[in-house]
């Protein structure tokens, strides 16, 4: 989305879908079941990541900004919170919160909040790194403080994310796809 200049502006785990191309569409629940309790996301690449509910989604061509509020305040970045200027980056933060959330837990992120108010006032109270007690790997730890960083300038673009050794050590070679 991001080479086409085009920014999701709500990512969050429920607009995240796992497709498994080789799940046999007829089987019953029981079947599906059993295929996603034994699929090994490290040892099969043959599933497919795809971006769901594109109502947000606007195009943001380089160099430019919008200033609407809107998305999950959980996966918010700070900058549209805060109701200033942003651009694509702020993808970037969502996806460093989505994976906090996934690996920690969402109780235990330190910008959790319902709405934007409070989120404000969460990231008021300063920056913040990730911290090595959470039991992550050094990778992990090194994706997410580059992710999650206040100053859309200073994070890690979506470009260098896909040769980041947290993607490249820990995900199988597989497809991630847009509409």
């Amino acid at each position: 989305m991001q080479r086409n200049d085009v920014a999701h502006r709500d990512l969050k785990p429920a607009n995240l879908v796992l497709h498994f191309p080789k799940m046999p569409t007829f089987a019953d629940e029981k079947c599906r079941t059993e295929f996603l309790r034994n699929f090994d996301f490290v040892k099969n690449a043959d599933w497919v990541l795809k971006i769901a509910d594109l109502g947000f989604a606007k195009e943001i061509m380089e160099g430019d900004t919008t200033e609407t509020l809107l998305g999950t305040a959980q996966y918010c970045a700070p900058e549209i919170a805060s109701r200033e200027p942003y651009n694509s980056q702020c993808d970037v933060w969502s996806i460093g919160s989505i994976v906090y959330s996934l690996l920690v837990g969402w109780n235990r992120f330190p910008f959790s909040a319902g709405d934007f108010r409070t989120l404000r006032k969460c990231h008021e109270r300063g920056g913040w790194k990730v911290d090595k007690d959470k039991g992550l790997s050094k990778e992990t730890l090194m994706f997410l403080n580059e992710c999650l960083v206040y100053s859309p300038s200073e994070r890690i673009t979506i470009e260098q994310m896909s040769s980041h050794p947290f993607i490249t050590c820990t995900l199988p070679t597989s497809k991630f796809e847009t509409p």
